[in-house]
């Protein structure tokens, strides 16, 4: 499962579920949620995908060439 699945999956249970349940991690893992613990671990894996799909800035961007 990739993690885009994950948050798809999050979205799915708080969509789905108000109480306590299982739901199963990228890395094969099954953890126990409710819905606060489930909003958290959303608000995570979207922050790391936005993060990941961030361009980061580099050196030519700005040209600077070595010790500027």
């Amino acid at each position: 499962m990739t993690n885009a699945e994950y948050v798809a999956a999050l979205k799915t249970f708080l969509s789905k579920n108000i109480g306590v349940s299982q739901i199963r991690h990228p890395d094969g893992r099954s953890q126990t949620f409710d819905r606060v613990q489930a909003m958290r671990e959303l608000e995570y894996w979207q922050r790391k995908i936005d993060t990941a799909s961030t361009p980061a800035i580099g050196r030519s961007r700005f040209s600077l060439k070595g010790d500027a």
